[in-house]
């Protein structure tokens, strides 16, 4: 068995063995030419981003597993945390692939201080705390689907909408609009759980660097009277072109409880509805514990997917 963090150095074969391997966690036929095109294009930078294990089999090279890590910049600097994911074969779990994987993963990143699993089963979530691991965040992923029947829905609600709210759409926004969100950004993560160690300039930086990562970001602005009372995005990823991914969703404190949210993601999924034809649906992730996020995303039509419980594990 041998794991091997992906870079420039490596073979057509091991980048092959990795979308071999993902393919089987999405569980569906993926672009696998493309998906090699994304993988080489991120092979040069370091830490690593993408993580290969292998076996032999009948004198060949299988892949077995497979790890990532969502390395984040900000001014040139790495951002200390990273989202992070393991996959192993379901006939090759409890061999020591995974385990291997999560110590190169850990090894290769030790510019970071945290590693933040996604886990969608029990099992993954035993396997990361037994590693160290702590389970801090649970929650859920929802998925909404763009039916006439949800289209329906969505435009029903912005009819019934305040007449004063004023709703501005964006498709692959400029950075200066972005930058018109530091306040309300700061006013509305401020009163979150967790959020005391936000930064608001860092993270619009954050939000601008996300159109160099994602084949399109649309976006929604809400408006009072000229300021900008909340706003919500959404992304369209390389990889999958039939689905978007929520982004972040806020409104200030002072205009909160009052169906501000549900109507600008109800304006959002509108607007995306009448010109990205080919999106099938969106997926989102939430605590359990955001009562009021929850009550919107079901308002709109959003089920439940999969668990989605965040376990967090130390570089260092």
């Amino acid at each position: 068995m041998r794991f091997i963090p992906l870079s420039d150095q490596s073979t057509i074969n091991n980048f092959k063995g990795w979308v071999m391997i993902y393919e089987q966690f999405i569980g569906e036929d993926i672009d696998r030419e493309e998906m090699l095109e994304i993988l080489r294009a991120r092979s040069n930078k370091s830490p690593p981003a993408h993580y290969l294990a292998e076996v032999i089999s009948d004198e060949e090279l299988v892949p077995v597993g497979f790890g990532t890590v969502q390395i984040r910049w900000t001014n040139s600097q790495i951002e200390p945390a990273a989202y992070a994911f393991i996959y192993v074969d379901p006939a090759y779990r409890r061999r020591g692939v995974g385990s291997g994987l999560l110590e190169l993963m850990k090894k290769s990143c030790n510019q970071l201080n945290l590693l933040f699993f996604f886990v969608e089963d029990v099992g993954s979530q035993e396997f990361l705390v037994k590693q160290g691991g702590q389970v801090t965040e649970k929650g859920s992923a929802f998925r909404v689907y763009f039916s006439q029947e949800n289209i329906m829905k969505w435009k029903g609600i912005l009819k019934s909408s305040h007449k004063e709210l004023d709703i501005k759409y964006f498709k692959n926004p400029e950075d200066s609009v972005w930058e018109s969100l530091i306040k309300v950004y700061s006013s509305a993560r401020m009163v979150e759980p967790g959020s005391e160690n936000i930064k608001a300039n860092s993270s619009i930086d954050s939000l601008k660097a996300l159109k160099d990562n994602h084949a399109g970001v649309f976006l929604v602005i809400a408006y009072q009277a000229g300021e900008i009372v909340g706003f919500s995005y959404v992304l369209l990823s390389k990889n999958y072109t039939d689905r978007l991914f929520q982004g972040y969703t806020g409104v200030d404190p002072k205009y909160q409880k009052r169906g501000f949210a549900t109507l600008m993601k109800s304006h959002l999924l509108t607007r995306i509805s009448e010109t990205e034809h080919e999106i099938k649906f969106l997926e989102t992730e939430n605590l359990h514990e955001n009562i009021p996020m929850l009550r919107v995303n079901s308002r709109l039509g959003f089920k439940k997917h999969r668990m989605q419980n965040t376990v967090e594990i130390k570089v260092k």
